[in-house]
């Protein structure tokens, strides 16, 4: 049922079954025309072409018959044609062989082959039969459409997605006119099909955007292609609701563009829902004061305003005395009840700018914004005191409160939030013992743990001033090839006296100064300098340095310029270069690291999110990030071998590394059975840690690649 052409024995073969058949017939001229035209044709050109009877044997092929299914010519002649189709079509091809010996003509019949490595072919068959003396053979050619089934598997695929998914999918042309919607888009927009066909999508518009919005959002999507981000758009009623929204712009092989396709989901009870966690993360839900979270964000406003006006600051922690009492005598409903008029009645008494707070079950604090002088202090709390005294009358019964004072104050006991805090509630354990109504001031001008501070701010000052602080790499390796990639730049502090130090000893301390921007612009360029440098010499071709960048050098405005000024004073190229943001930096400030990102992709710098799995980031923060890598922290990774939680959790970031296709490495690899947990069974890229070398100085680190490459 299937024809080919073999080209040197096609017309001897002819001429010998005529023979055979009769001696007295004549091929028919036209006949033997026809063939010649059939061979002709289909010796030359790229088709496959078959002769078969009307058993179904094969009686000969042509070239691009065996080239299609993998079979020489030997193979198949004399075999049945069933052999080489699916079996599922095995029916369906001799329920179409009669129709076809019937009608002498066989148009695009689709069915399913196998070639000899078993690989699925979908084919359409064309042919016809002819007479040669008393027999018929059909004559077929063979189309290869696979790829084109497939595209049309896609295109169906595609058309079922547009059609049922949950997010508004709106189409246009190149000159912004809207030429598809789908389903999603009328269930959200209410608006039909009929409303908007024809139509620029500003029909959507709120007003609540000024023209600049538009303008920004139009010009970033010429630029890059796609736009990401919050919008507000009106629904057909009128009513106004935010959505996030992409954009992305299809271009054609000029470049030029066809279409704008606008994904978009209605994010109302997501934002809602924010708004609701971010009250509750910051307020108390018995009272709706503020909790200890919010009560250190406004304290350390209020020591900023303190500090820039040249006036005090007191921080008042009042614990009270009886509540457990309260709450055993009269039930925890009454008990809370007597918290909340407490509440009501010290907030009556402190200034608008003054903040009151709870911060647990029988504690309170007070922030007295301004104390024009320290002695009146007396007053305030002798004030606070006779309000916590009043009586409260609850279900008919009458109950007094007694609490204690703990007072701090800035900048007499403490130059940060944290101290001021904590010096109040020194203050106050020293009060709760003296017995109740009573109340202390911290009388410490300093703590140690400050003197320590004050005394590490100095000598980092000072080893900045004589280049103490050193670079050290940690070798980072292909886990299934063993081949070193690249390092982390690791930052140590070569001490006078006490040696080599690591960050531990001194990082929190240099992160909460301007001294940060200081030394990470130096790790930079020297890191950046020596990678070039083993680039160059081919002590390690392509290597990758990865340098983590602090909260502080994220927020500063200047990073992008300074990252680009050492990757050119260097000539490091910028693909050699991984920036790694920790996801807790993330985390506070998520659309600043996003934007900080896009600007940094532009110069072709690899991106990393470190410690992935510990700042609780949402995934759908994730995904707008245009990063390069996951690094999964090295806490999950000790144990990973043995401890199921942790096994699932690094199988968890690693697939979801994958796939949002990313590379993913594992930090703090020090066991061969953490390597080989990794290896076989995840598929995790690339592994760091002391299995195979920790930090090592420059000239360490060159020893170390030449011993590894040489022992791989």
């Amino acid at each position: 049922m299937f024809l080919s052409d073999d080209d040197k024995n096609f017309s001897t073969n002819l001429e010998e079954e005529s023979k055979n058949d009769s001696q007295n017939i004549q091929i028919d001229k036209d006949y033997f025309n026809h063939l010649e035209t059939f061979k002709l044709l289909y010796s030359e050109a790229p088709l496959p072409y078959q002769l078969v009877n009307l058993d179904g044997e094969i009686l000969t092929i042509n070239k691009q018959w065996s080239d299609l299914l993998g079979y020489k010519e030997k193979e198949v002649i004399g075999t049945c044609i069933s052999k080489y189709v699916q079996e599922e079509d095995i029916s369906r091809i001799k329920d179409e062989f009669g129709t076809f010996i019937k009608t002498k003509k066989l148009t695009n019949f689709v069915l399913n082959m196998q070639t000899k490595e078993n690989k699925k072919l979908c084919v359409a068959v064309d042919g016809i039969i002819l007479k040669s003396g008393k027999k018929s053979k059909t004559h077929c050619i063979l189309r290869d459409i696979t790829q084109k089934k497939i595209n049309e598997n896609k295109i169906k695929q595609a058309l079922v997605v547009f059609e049922n998914t949950n997010e508004g999918i709106l189409i246009t042309d190149k000159n912004n006119n809207i030429i598809s919607v789908n389903n999603a888009f009328t269930k959200i927009t209410k608006y039909t099909k009929e409303d908007v066909l024809g139509k620029n999508p500003s029909i959507l518009n709120s007003s609540k955007h000024k023209d600049e919005f538009y303008s920004n959002m139009w010009e970033y999507l010429k630029e890059n292609d796609s736009w990401a981000g919050e919008i507000f758009n009106r629904k057909k009623s009128g009513k106004i609701y935010p959505e996030w929204l992409n954009i992305n712009i299809i271009r054609n092989e000029k470049g030029e563009i066809e279409n704008y396709i606008g994904l978009f989901s209605d994010i109302t009870k997501i934002k809602e829902s924010e708004s609701m966690i971010s009250y509750l993360t910051h307020n108390d839900a018995l009272t709706n004061l503020p909790n200890r979270l919010l009560l250190t964000a406004r304290l350390k406003y209020s020591m900023e305003r303190a500090y820039e006006n040249y006036h005090n600051l007191a921080v008042i922690s009042i614990d009270i005395n009886n509540l457990k009492n309260i709450n055993d005598s009269y039930g925890y409903i009454l008990g809370d009840k007597a918290i909340v008029i407490l509440a009501k009645r010290l907030k009556q008494i402190i200034k608008h700018d003054d903040t009151l707070a709870r911060v647990s079950g029988n504690e309170f604090v007070i922030v007295l914004e301004k104390i024009v002088n320290i002695d009146d202090m007396s007053a305030i709390i002798n004030r606070i005191f006779n309000t916590i005294k009043e009586e409260i009358l609850l279900n008919k019964n009458t109950i007094t409160i007694s609490a204690c004072l703990g007072v701090s104050i800035y900048p007499n006991h403490g130059l940060e939030s944290e101290d001021l805090l904590r010096h109040s509630e020194t203050a106050l354990h020293n009060a709760k013992k003296l017995g109740i109504n009573q109340y202390k001031f911290y009388n410490e001008y300093m703590t140690e743990d400050a003197i320590k501070k004050i005394k590490m701010e100095h000598d980092i000052k000072h080893a900045i001033k004589n280049n103490e602080f050193e670079v050290f790499y940690q070798p980072q390796i292909n886990i299934k090839s063993k081949q070193i990639i690249g390092a982390e730049a690791l930052l140590r502090w070569n001490h006078p006296e006490k040696g080599i130090l690591t960050p531990d000893k001194f990082i929190k301390h240099l992160e909460t100064s301007e001294n940060i921007i200081i030394v990470g612009k130096q790790v930079l360029l020297d890191a950046c300098n020596f990678f070039k440098y083993l680039n160059d010499e081919n002590i390690l071709k392509d290597g990758k340095v990865a340098v983590n960048l602090a909260s502080e050098q994220i927020n500063n405005s200047d990073i992008v310029n300074t990252i680009e000024e050492i990757l050119n004073e260097t000539k490091l190229e910028a693909k050699n270069l991984e920036l790694e943001v920790v996801e807790s930096s993330i985390i506070k400030d998520t659309n600043k690291v996003i934007t900080l990102f896009e600007q940094l992709k532009k110069s072709n710098v690899k991106l990393a999110i470190d410690d992935f799995g510990t700042g609780y980031s949402s995934l759908s923060y994730i995904k707008q990030f245009p990063i390069d890598k996951l690094k999964i922290d090295k806490s999950f990774i000790t144990d990973v071998s043995e401890n199921q939680k942790d096994k699932a959790i690094v199988k968890t970031i690693v697939e979801l590394g994958k796939g949002l296709g990313l590379k993913v490495i594992a930090e703090g690899v020090e066991t061969k059975e953490q390597e080989n947990y990794l290896k076989n069974n995840t598929n995790c890229d690339e592994i760091q840690g002391w299995l195979y070398s920790k930090a090592l100085n420059q000239n360490d680190f060159k020893d170390f690649i030449k011993f590894h490459n040489e022992n791989i």
